[in-house]
């Protein structure tokens, strides 16, 4: 840990990264559209880089974590004035704007600037983060929508007002889920009074997939303007040249703070953490409540003599099992052996066969519903008892708790990512 004093001339730049915490002596500086005066602090996370500008002569004073840095940027190598002047323009009339932009663009951190630069002029103002992935404003695996009603310069600085819940954290195999549940927010946003909304997205630009589900985006939404940050974006940009939107183009910063995938899984762990640690643990009856996602409980049930030649065939206990449009899903007591599975198989030849245990479930990430399933928030599957359909799920959002949403993705007891989960687990 070392400390650095500097004093700043009006209009100058230097580039923080953190971990490190910046205070304000004299003067002010902006960061991000935030305006910080005499005795302000800033705490900087690790994984996050700042260009701090001198809108006055200023002192400031700033402590660097181990793998913390300062330093005066190279002319160029910052657009925060570029970022400022575009931000001004698109929110001068409010309405809806989208930011699409590749991974490390910088359009999370526009994103901010632009909501701090609609605040400044009065307007109420929601940022919809849907980069289920790196999720700010909602825990990962969700699209989240916040009001903004205090400068921000990191978008977890927000909480979460609505939630729709991807299951995922992959953007590809969700994306028309993403497309329906960002219009969605963005729409209860203005219902509820936001007069500028905001629209993060996710930082996967590259290919025609990619290309068609950004277009869906825009589409979808009907922005009043679309903001490109960054490289990678010539296909989309010669596509929104030829319409009548009002399309912005700006660059990203020349050095900017690349994540690791290690960190990026470690910043997934604190978003899960933010909106998981706590709460109650919840019965979920899967007999009487709505359970979307659900191999188990969706399909039809087995008659009880086919389910114990099912257990004859594997060996052990079958708790319960079902048929949904040609798969079978069978819920055992414990794991069955690799033969038995495949004598299994030969005997439902036309069937996707899967064979689920209690200890699956345990750590799976859900949706918490009312009964008009309606998301409340994320929970974690305890555990399971397939026989009586008994569910049980902790979950901050408990009060209302009527139904679950399965997700695709598991969590070990310090909310890291065990892996995610293509077929079934429930």
């Amino acid at each position: 840990m070392r400390i650095v004093e500097r004093r700043l001339e009006k209009g100058s730049l230097l580039r923080i990264t953190g971990p490190a915490m910046l205070m304000v002596g004299t003067g002010k500086i902006s960061v991000l559209g935030a305006v910080y005066g005499p005795g302000s602090r800033l705490v900087l996370h690790k994984c996050r880089s700042y260009a701090v500008k001198a809108l006055e002569g200023s002192e400031i004073r700033v402590t660097l974590g181990d793998e913390g840095s300062l330093e005066e940027p190279r002319p160029g190598e910052e657009v925060i004035d570029q970022w400022l002047e575009v931000a001004e323009r698109v929110v001068s009339d409010g309405g809806r704007v989208i930011l699409i932009g590749g991974v490390e663009s910088g359009k999370t951190s526009l994103t901010a600037l632009i909501a701090n630069v609609a605040l400044s002029q009065g307007r109420k103002v929601a940022v919809v983060d849907g980069d289920v992935g790196q999720a700010d404003v909602g825990p990962p695996a969700f699209v989240s929508m916040g009001f903004v009603d205090k400068p921000v310069v990191w978008l977890r600085d927000l909480s979460a007002d609505a939630m729709r819940f991807i299951g995922t954290v992959a953007p590809g195999p969700a994306a028309g889920s993403i497309v329906v549940s960002v219009r969605e927010l963005v729409e209860e946003a203005e219902r509820r009074g936001a007069d500028t909304v905001v629209v993060d997205t996710d930082g996967w630009i590259s290919g025609m997939g990619a290309l068609v589900y950004k277009l869906a985006l825009i589409r979808s939404l009907q922005p009043a303007r679309v903001v490109l940050v960054g490289p990678g974006l010539e296909p989309l940009a010669n596509i929104l040249s030829r319409t009548n939107m009002e399309v912005y183009t700006v660059g990203s910063p020349a050095r900017r703070r690349e994540r690791s995938r290690e960190e990026r899984r470690i910043l997934r762990a604190e978003g899960y953490k933010r909106y998981l640690e706590g709460g109650e643990t919840v019965r979920i009856n899967a007999l009487d409540s709505p359970v979307l996602g659900s191999c188990v409980f969706s399909g039809t049930p087995l008659p009880s003599e086919e389910v114990e030649a099912i257990s004859a065939i594997l060996g052990v206990k079958v708790l319960r099992a079902s048929r949904l449009s040609g798969t079978l899903t069978v819920a055992a007591e414990s794991r069955p052996g690799r033969e038995a599975l495949s004598k299994l198989r030969d005997a439902y030849p036309g069937d996707h066969v899967y064979v689920v245990t209690p200890s699956d479930a345990k750590g799976l990430l859900v949706a918490v519903t009312d009964r008009s399933l309606r998301e409340l928030g994320p929970g974690l599957v305890v555990s399971i008892d397939y026989e009586s359909g008994v569910i049980l799920v902790r979950t901050r959002y408990s009060e209302s708790a009527e139904g679950i949403i399965v997700g695709r993705v598991k969590l070990d007891e310090n909310y890291v990512e065990m892996g995610r989960i293509t077929g079934c687990v429930i």
